[in-house]
């Protein structure tokens, strides 16, 4: 019997090493058409668009264009724009998504930000572009998407994550995949809390969604380890993002919510 017991609880073991999955290349590639650089851009003598600087990143979160992103990333630019060149906050996006492949140009069309509703203690905005980029003739649909959806669940130590952005004034996106290190309060809730996550991260980085397997959501960058804390990620809490998004529904979702209270 001991013997039995043995290989039951060695097979039991085995299958759970087994469904300990990492984040993919599929999965890195799905979430790469939800993701975008939050930029100050400008047109010259020749009506192109140029990019100033990249300030941060951020990621669609419905059909109507709203992107999600760190709110100090929006705060600040007046210094970085006297050193750079006078300009517009905006979003852009590559016409056939970021691929797998290496390309030393893209075609791109930028969107400019119209407003956006931000809260200082969550560090968190969401934000609505003039024109919509998912109904947009100038894009195929298939260059963007928004996130899969959220997921809300408490991960435990050890799960493997990711997440996506535009640091270091970068282009194109760059991937970082990590393990959820540990858990961290924060100031602005009781219940809500930061993912520790064990991969640095860099300027720029802000806004990133963090993300499972499986594409979902699970967090949002939010900033970077300094001195002990050199090499450790902190992604605010999905649960708090989506209790933001409730608090600033998209104008769809308001419209929706009054015709419903007219029934």
């Amino acid at each position: 019997m001991r013997h039995c017991t043995l290989v039951a609880l060695l097979l039991l073991a085995a299958n759970c090493w087994a469904e300990d999955k990492t984040v993919t290349a599929k999965t890195i590639e799905v979430i790469s058409h939800s993701v975008v650089p939050v930029v100050c851009g400008y047109n010259d003598e020749h009506n192109e668009f140029h990019v100033a600087f990249i300030a941060g990143s951020g990621f669609f979160v419905d059909p109507s264009g709203r992107f999600v992103t760190d709110n100090h990333v929006l705060i600040g630019w007046d210094e970085t724009i006297k050193k750079t060149h006078p300009c517009v906050p905006a979003i852009y996006i590559p016409h056939k998504g970021w691929g797998t492949k290496f390309v030393k140009t893209f075609r791109v069309e930028f969107f400019t930000i119209a407003a956006c509703d931000s809260d200082a203690a969550t560090d968190l905005a969401v934000c609505n572009l003039i024109e919509n980029p998912f109904t947009s003739k100038r894009l195929p649909k298939e260059a963007i998407v928004t996130v899969v959806s959220f997921d809300t669940t408490e991960w435990s130590l050890g799960t493997s994550v990711a997440f996506m952005g535009f640091p270091l004034q970068n282009t194109a996106p760059i991937t970082s995949i990590g393990y959820i290190g540990g858990l961290a309060a924060i100031d602005s809730s009781d219940t809500g809390y930061d993912y520790i996550i064990d991969k640095s991260t860099w300027p720029g980085a802000s806004g990133s969604p963090v993300f499972l397997p499986n594409g979902k959501v699970i967090g949002i960058i939010q900033k970077r380890g300094v001195n002990e804390g050199s090499g450790l990620s902190y992604g605010r809490s999905a649960a708090v993002i989506v209790d933001f998004l409730s608090n600033h529904p998209s104008a769809a979702d308001q419209t929706k919510k009054q015709s419903e209270e007219k029934k």
